[in-house]
């Protein structure tokens, strides 16, 4: 027994010593965000996400591909004038190419709509389709069923009974709608993730503070594929809980049960907690409820969880390590109920950095993308990390993407109120632009051909900006935080 465990050990060895890791990140030089990744047969990986082009009056959904080392390989946005973004990616059913849901925005009277984009193989846009009333409806998730179909999940301000409630269309492969459904009551509900488990039923993960034990609650769906009810729970405490995604668990005998991510605020302590809820599919019951703590008391968030072989899950979530603090990337692959730090590893950077979506690759490793203000070559800037089976990896990046020469400035006073906002760069400068988070254009001046130019009555509203400046050397950026 002893030699086979010996060979076992060396086996196991040997294959973490040949998963290769890498870190890299990927940005135009505004807004970039990695929401959603996939692993491809061909060993690379596929990003969706939010991408802010230089000039452009909004952002776009974006969609990238690498190899198996990270290396770019093509780079999509996805859009036009307006707001689009892409939160969630599956492989196309009947074919090659992908499926990206998020939403969209004309900047017209409509509001926010659903937003479905069927791409090729190389990214290239093939068709779109925008589902939704004329109010605010978002999407965040979406899943295949086993005819090929898909289900989307997210939140509408069109439809329902409440302030807002979950939304949910499912569509044929050609994106015409078979049904729709609400879910909700007189208060605010909403789905952050969907999933379709083996016996083609619909698994959906959100909050709500209409129903449950008082303020916000998990909200748990399980829908057969006409999207009719078989069970609905939430789960909560007088406290805020919020939950963020969900998937199926396997035991050791193959029987399933489904296992949700939520975090719970207790507000008496200033600490928000990571929580793993197991439920009998069946009759719907709680199994366990595992809370995560990590160091200190810290305030942890975001948690998207991945069904791993039978007894195990693994997950990336975000966590600060007290209120005020910079927020990092935390993973973590368990052995639920039964040693519940198997492995993980907290990846603190320089600034504020936000894992999105894990997904694990075909020799046990795993890769995660999502957006980091420690590097690149904007404000934000998408990422892929690759780390081994027990989490580890570099914690120094590669840019991608950083084709333009970058003109220096300096922005002073920053924060700035309303008032004059003074700029010196090192080159004249021709053009001055001011974007908001969502990549709007909300002030633009031309320069005045000198290596220093004022911007008088600055009135913006409180919050961050970019400052984008064109010199005669190239385009830098710089954040701006407004306090009024």
């Amino acid at each position: 027994m002893r030699k086979l465990f010996l060979i076992c050990a060396l086996v196991s060895q040997v294959a973490m010593a040949q998963q290769t890791t890498f870190f890299r990140t990927y940005g135009n030089g505004i807004f970039d965000s990695g929401e959603g990744v996939l692993t491809t047969a061909d060993t690379g990986y596929v990003v969706c996400g939010i991408t802010t082009p230089s000039g452009f009056n909004g952002t776009d959904a974006l969609l990238y591909k690498t190899d198996t080392l990270g290396n770019l390989l093509w780079w999509k946005s996805i859009g036009g004038n307006g707001i689009q973004g892409a939160k969630g990616i599956i492989g196309a059913s009947g074919g090659s190419g992908f499926m990206l849901a998020g939403y969209q925005n004309s900047l017209d009277t409509s509001g926010y709509n659903f937003y479905l984009v069927r791409t090729d193989e190389m990214g290239d846009t093939m068709w779109t389709r925008a589902y939704g009333g004329d109010n605010w409806d978002f999407a965040y998730a979406i899943d295949t069923l086993q005819d090929g179909s898909y289900v989307i999940a997210g939140e509408t301000y069109s439809f329902g009974s409440g302030d807002k409630d979950v939304y949910i269309i499912r569509v044929d492969q050609n994106g015409d709608t078979l049904w729709t459904r609400t879910f909700g009551g007189a208060g605010e509900d909403w789905a952050q993730y969907v999933y379709v488990e083996r016996n083609n039923r619909i698994v959906v993960s959100g909050t709500t503070n209409s129903f449950g034990a008082g303020g916000y609650d998990l909200y748990m769906l399980y829908l057969d594929e006409m999207g009719d009810t078989i069970w609905t729970r939430t789960y909560g405490s007088a406290d805020d809980e919020y939950g963020y995604s969900g998937d199926v668990y396997l035991d050791g005998g193959n029987v399933m049960s489904l296992v949700f991510g939520f975090t719970a605020l207790y507000a008496t302590e200033s600490v928000q907690k990571m929580h793993f809820l197991r439920v009998d599919s069946v009759d719907c019951f709680v199994i366990y409820d595992v809370g995560v703590m990590i160091n200190n008391p810290p305030i942890v968030d975001h948690p998207r969880i991945r069904k791993d072989e039978p007894g195990k899950f693994y997950y990336c979530g975000d966590v600060r390590i007290g209120a005020g603090s910079q927020t990092d990337i935390y993973l973590h692959r368990t052995l639920y109920g039964i040693n519940f730090n198997y492995a993980e590893n907290t990846i603190a950077l320089s600034g504020h950095d936000w894992p999105r979506d894990i997904k694990k690759c075909l020799d046990s490793a795993y890769v995660i993308t999502g957006e980091t203000q420690s590097f690149g070559p904007g404000p934000s800037s998408s990422f892929i990390m690759r780390v081994d089976s027990l989490l580890q990896g570099p914690t120094t990046p590669v840019v991608s993407i950083e084709d333009e020469i970058e003109a220096e400035f300096n922005l002073y006073p920053n924060p700035v109120t309303s008032g004059t906002l003074f700029i010196e760069a090192f080159q004249p400068i021709t053009l001055i632009k001011i974007y908001d988070l969502h990549g709007r254009v909300v002030y633009t001046e031309a320069g005045q051909d000198f290596a220093s130019q004022n911007i008088y009555g600055l009135s913006l509203s409180s919050g961050v900006y970019v400052v984008e400046v064109t010199t005669t050397e190239g385009i830098g950026r710089k954040k701006l935080l407004v306090n009024n």
